[in-house]
């Protein structure tokens, strides 16, 4: 079926970095732009998923919760300090 998927979304937390690079060559090969989403998961996924998008060359544009770092509290090392 021709043009059921409009916009690939993987989330490098689920996927992981390998697998999401997969998708995204996939949808660029069938010219489906790619638009990774960021979950609430924080080290890691937070990091990798800019890191992944900026290596795709399909990139749409990249979901981000700003809310992510105000759940996870000042506890988390991945979230920078307000000033």
């Amino acid at each position: 079926m021709r043009g059921a998927l409009f916009l690939a979304q993987p989330d490098v937390g689920r996927t992981g970095i390998t697998e999401l690079m997969c998708i995204a060559e996939l949808a660029a090969a069938h010219h489906v732009p790619v638009a990774p989403r960021h979950s609430t998961g924080l080290g890691v996924a937070l990091a990798a998923g800019p890191h992944v998008s900026a290596a795709m060359g399909n990139l749409a544009f990249f979901e981000y919760q700003p809310t992510t770092c105000e759940v996870a509290g000042a506890s988390s090392p991945t979230c920078s300090p307000r000033f």
